[in-house]
């Protein structure tokens, strides 16, 4: 099957899980976007209009009981405000954007460095740093920072596994990607973490299984690894003619032999597509 047929046809069955608010749900709509930007295919716009359109009212209130309570997971979809809101200037996705930032707002004890969880910094801390980018005048870039420097204290104690260093890079690249370069000591912050953290988890790499610890990680963890370098190498965090093939490999490793056991994972299915989108964004742009 191949790779978009596969992802076609996990779409097709997927119920939507707005109501639970988990993490695969979450994770699974925010990746659409990803194979959106790299195919183009407005079938896909078409799934994320449906899903948002469900529950964004038209004066910005978000229904189903979202508004009553904080929860990242919720912040982790509404990162498709921002898309939604530049792709049909629709005011009701701009009015949501800032109903989710008064979330953060109002609970901000649960981005305390003390508190913080490598899923949180995951879900929140992009959606974040993109608010801070286009509204806020970049004023809580060194707040945003702070989470990012706890975390990596963590990792680099040795106080987190390969699933969590997944979670951090797609959070670090995720944030950069939303950061603007002008704030220059920042960002050079920033990507310096990330590089750092990288060049560490490489010393684990196994390129006989195209895999981090052998076929020790799972597929979960091994796509948001090759997620994180293949959209480092696209924005020039990293050289591209240096990593970019350890991504590729990663990626090419699951399609051939890991879609059927992806499928039964639901965790890991919202990283693999993401993985995928950038993968093949990276193919367009050396093939062009």
């Amino acid at each position: 099957m191949k790779v978009e047929g596969f992802i076609d046809e996990y779409l097709k069955k997927y119920q939507n899980g707005m109501v639970e608010r988990n993490y695969e749900d979450s994770s699974a709509f925010v990746s659409i976007k990803q194979i959106y930007d790299a195919l183009g295919d407005e079938k896909y716009f078409s799934l994320i209009d449906e899903y948002l359109r469900r529950f964004v009212m038209e004066d910005g209130t978000i229904e189903r009981g979202y508004a009553d309570k904080f929860d990242s997971d919720s912040v982790n979809c509404s990162k498709l405000l921002f898309f939604m809101y530049d792709k049909t200037g629709e005011e009701k996705y701009r009015k949501a954007i800032e109903v989710v930032m008064n979330w953060l707002r109002e609970h901000s004890e649960k981005l305390s460095p003390n508190q913080i969880s490598m899923e949180e910094l995951y879900m929140v801390q992009p959606f974040y740093m993109e608010y801070e980018t286009r509204y806020d005048k970049k004023a809580k870039y060194s707040d945003i920072i702070k989470q990012f420097e706890t975390a990596d204290n963590c990792l680099h104690a040795g106080n987190e596994t390969v699933d969590r260093i997944g979670l951090y890079l797609m959070s670090l690249i995720d944030s950069l990607s939303e950061m603007s370069f002008e704030i220059y000591e920042k960002y050079r912050k920033m990507q310096d973490m990330f590089k750092m953290t990288l060049t560490a988890l490489l010393k684990n790499y196994d390129k006989e299984s195209g895999s981090y610890y052998g076929n020790n990680a799972g597929n979960e963890e091994n796509a948001m690894i090759a997620y994180a370098i293949i959209k480092a190498c696209r924005m020039g965090i990293i050289l591209k003619e240096k990593y970019a093939s350890v991504g590729v490999e990663i990626v090419e490793s699951l399609m051939e032999n890991k879609l059927d056991d992806i499928l039964g994972n639901a965790r890991a299915v919202g990283p693999f597509i993401s993985a995928y989108g950038q993968y093949m964004q990276l193919k367009k742009e050396t093939e062009a």
